[in-house]
């Protein structure tokens, strides 16, 4: 009989290694589950099938239950059947946690049944207008139909291990909690992970499906590590919104944060001086000007400020390039502030840059971090930073990183 016929089968176990029990050859391996084998069975090796028997945590001698899967041994000739009671399942993952003090010696995989379905612990339900536009749609990027109810106008669909129910709007559905209007899921999006992102892409283009977002490749940081995507964004018909993203691995932040140091002055002044031009590129009302000298003296003016006001420089360096800056200073408070607030020592951020082709890498809330740990160093208990009005990204950035507006200038012309 091949294994695979043994799956869906109610089979007889004797159980010769009970759980608890040691492996007669080596007596520190301990079983941690029973384990046993079908008599009148020839495995691979030559010996009785082999089983593991889950969900009975007492020592057995023998054992009636349901195979839900085969553990297939990809470098050994011995695959094991996986046994539990009737009425229980298991999924692959803690199939394979609770055979691993064995299998861990092992590569292999998991066998199921052609029917077996293994549900993600959350699944979204999307209630649609029309579901077989959804059905085409969504067949478009490779889904498939696990099981439907027709007469309920209910789908449930997967791609890989991505799953969705979808549910047409019925004027009798209990679940509705207020009206739905276009675009439906508005201010959520569905990241899903696929491996052919590139011809995914495609088919819904060749179907003329509008595109949302274009394909981009983006990385995002996670503590001192970037994990890389390409992706792109389409709204289904019903308007939710659907990241298809392909991994692209991950990578180191690439850079080294030093403390300032003046070989760098030059790089510094051509990094101050591309920070003033972006904010003259981003400012509506022209009031932001580059006078000749102003890289000479504002770079002066800021080290003065370092100097004199308990600064810190940090650079962030590649290949000896400097690609970011942040400066620091703490505030010195006047007569007014002494009057009004509490006057707790407190750090302000006066310049804080990337490089214009590099930026969503990361660095500029490496340098951030850098900075504010300075800051709480000396006792700092709280950061200021200004920031022009029309710098919208960098009102976002700081946002991102639980910066909050605290204080505003608004302005009127005349």
């Amino acid at each position: 009989m091949n294994n695979i016929e043994f799956l869906n089968k109610t089979l007889n176990v004797k159980i010769d290694r009970p759980i608890g029990s040691s492996h007669p050859d080596y007596p520190d391996h301990i079983y941690l589950v029973n384990y046993g084998y079908v008599p009148n069975t020839i495995s691979g090796d030559g010996e009785e099938l082999d089983c593991y028997i889950l969900g009975e945590y007492k020592p057995l001698k023998d054992y009636t239950g349901k195979c839900i899967a085969i553990v297939h041994r990809l470098n050994d000739n011995d695959d094991k059947l996986v046994i539990a009671p009737k009425n229980k399942n298991f999924t692959n993952s803690e199939i394979k946690l609770l055979t691993d003090f064995q299998e861990k010696s092992f590569e292999s995989e998991i066998i199921r049944s052609s029917d077996y379905l293994e549900f993600n612990k959350n699944i979204p339900e999307l209630s649609v207008t029309n579901l077989e536009n959804s059905l085409n749609f969504y067949k478009t990027a490779g889904f498939k139909i696990e099981y439907d109810r027709p007469e309920n106008k209910f789908a449930f669909i997967s791609l890989g291990e991505i799953q969705f129910m979808l549910q047409e709007i019925s004027t009798n559905d209990k679940w509705d909690i207020a009206p739905l209007a276009y675009p439906f899921g508005n201010g959520i999006n569905f990241q899903l992970e696929v491996a052919n992102l590139d011809e995914i892409y495609n088919s819904f283009k060749n179907a003329n499906y509008k595109i949302s977002f274009d394909i981009e490749e983006n990385w995002y940081r996670q503590d001192n590590k970037l994990l890389g995507n390409k992706e792109f964004l389409i709204q289904d018909p019903d308007g939710y919104l659907l990241r298809f993203s392909e991994d692209l691995g991950e990578k180191d932040v690439w850079n080294m944060i030093v403390e300032y140091d003046a070989k760098y002055d030059k790089q510094i002044k051509d990094l101050l001086v591309e920070l003033q031009n972006y904010l003259i590129d981003i400012d509506n009302w022209h009031t932001q000007i580059l006078l000749p000298e102003y890289r000479e003296k504002n770079f002066k003016i800021d080290m003065d400020k370092v100097h004199k006001q308990n600064g810190k420089i940090y650079l962030s360096i590649e290949n000896d390039t400097l690609i970011g800056l942040i400066i620091g200073i703490v505030e010195e408070k006047d007569e007014i502030d002494k009057l009004t607030n509490d006057c707790a020592k407190t750090g302000c951020v006066i310049e804080l840059i990337v490089k214009n082709n590099i930026r969503g890498n990361g660095i500029g809330q490496s340098l951030l971090r850098k900075m504010e740990e300075y800051f709480k160093s000396i006792d700092c208990k709280r950061i200021n930073i200004e920031v022009f009005g029309p710098n919208k990204r960098g009102l976002n950035f700081y946002e991102k990183n639980d910066y909050i507006i605290r204080d505003m200038i608004v302005s009127k012309k005349l």
